[in-house]
Formats: C-alpha cells, sequence, structure tokens
C-alpha cells in the first residue's frame, strides 16, 4: 500500500551521443490525481546547453522546445490521474528550430 501524499516517481535514461539524448518515465503510485506536478529533469549530461526539444507519451505532433536553466534542468508540469505515468523524450535541437 503506498502512502497519498507520496510524489510521482521518475527515472532517467541519459545517451549524449544520440540524437535522443534522455529520456524519463514519470510515474504516479498512489490512488489520487496530481493535478498541475512540476516535474524538474536535470540535463547536464546530456550535452545540450541551451535548449532541448521535449516530446510527451510519444506525440511527436506536440514537441515543445524548452530552455534549460543556468544549472541545465528543465520543469515539465503534468497532470497525473492515478496509477498513471509519462514518458518523456528529449531531443537535441535541429538547427532550423532555433532560429524560429
Amino acid at each position: 500500500r503506498t502512502h497519498p501524499n507520496i510524489p510521482p516517481s521518475h527515472v532517467q535514461h541519459v545517451s549524449p551521443s544520440s540524437k535522443v539524448v534522455a529520456m524519463a518515465f514519470i510515474f504516479n503510485p498512489t490512488l489520487k490525481e496530481m493535478a498541475d506536478i512540476n516535474v524538474v529533469l536535470p540535463l547536464y549530461y546530456t550535452g545540450l546547453e541551451r535548449f532541448a526539444m521535449v516530446t510527451i507519451d510519444g506525440d511527436d505532433e506536440t514537441e515543445h522546445k524548452f530552455e534549460l536553466t543556468r544549472d541545465y534542468k528543465i520543469t515539465i508540469k503534468l497532470l497525473m490521474p492515478a496509477r498513471s505515468f509519462h514518458y518523456i523524450v528529449i531531443r537535441k535541437v535541429d538547427a532550423t528550430v532555433l532560429t524560429q
């Protein structure tokens, strides 16, 4: 049995030499919906310097560009239904996206 106030858990994998430089899995183990949680992902070891392209749950049509903070992190706001999970894919930014 899980405690009702446990925050979502997450695991992150980093691969700086590939186009997909990181992937994170976020899981809400509780029986309670968590609305508008902020998931902070450290991206220092990805090799990214300023921007990251982020896709949530494989929806490539809603890929978003995030600017990294000075300490190489991004914050993603999520809605986490009870006993649910999201996966986040982080890619290098294509040069054409940087000019937009």
